[in-house]
């Protein structure tokens, strides 16, 4: 399981450009989680 990314900095400081994490951005943790076994197969061409 993928730790939840510490994300208190987001918003501020240097960050202050940074939006806070929503629904969106845990969903797609979780998406690419569930498939991490299948990404780490391809062969990626770039």
């Amino acid at each position: 399981m993928i730790p939840t990314p510490l994300y208190s900095h987001a918003g501020r400081g240097p960050f202050s450009e940074v939006y806070e994490p929503s629904e969106d951005s845990f969903l797609l943790i979780d998406a690419l989680e569930q498939d991490a076994d299948r990404l780490k197969q391809i062969k990626w061409v770039v």
